[in-house]
């Protein structure tokens, strides 16, 4: 079951952009509006900035929840010396099946959601902030949520956030028990 659940924990973020990519599309068929149309002052959202703002606030919000799966298959305990899954306790850590999952599943999802999301956010964002767009109207309804809580200086902030939510996620994946409280602290 666990393998499984990581199997559906890799898929999620691209089911869930296609699927958002594919109703903003039927809402532009069905208006009979043109995808990438921002109004005749070029000012107004398109369907595609609603889109990618879908898709940021998404992935916004499952981060915590991908960072958690992500390190699912760390989450093991010693019994008479041993280490076993903790998910499955018949199941050996680091070796066999379960070293292919931590290879195949574990490794990718940390490189590419734990990682990856945050230093894409943030080339995404400081490019924006070079070019002195940060205060765009397009570019505030597509990434706002990722700054403007923020002084326009600190627009870097949500990043260090993201994180500390991954450590916090690490930290009570891989300390399972004992020092699990003091390392979050």
């Amino acid at each position: 079951l666990i393998y499984g659940k990581q199997v559906g924990y890799l898929l999620l973020p691209g089911i869930l952009s296609l699927t958002s990519y594919a109703c903003w599309r039927m809402i532009g068929i069905v208006q009979g509006r043109v995808f990438t149309y921002r109004g005749f002052d070029d000012r107004s959202p398109s369907l595609l900035d609603g889109c990618v703002a879908t898709i940021v606030f998404l992935l916004y919000l499952l981060y915590p929840t991908l960072c958690r799966s992500a390190f699912a298959l760390l989450m093991c305990i010693t019994v008479d010396g041993k280490q076993y899954l903790l998910a499955d306790l018949q199941e050996p850590c680091y070796e066999g099946r379960h070293l292919l999952w931590f290879l195949f599943s574990t490794v990718p999802q940390i490189l590419v959601y734990v990682l990856g999301l945050p230093l894409v956010a943030f080339v995404n964002i400081r490019s924006h902030a070079k070019q002195k767009h940060l205060q765009h109207q397009i570019v505030q309804f597509r990434y706002g949520m990722l700054y403007s809580g923020y002084r326009l200086e600190r627009w870097w902030w949500d990043t260090v956030i993201a994180f500390r939510k991954a450590a916090v996620a690490f930290i009570t994946s891989a300390l399972v028990g004992a020092l699990e409280v003091q390392a979050t602290l």
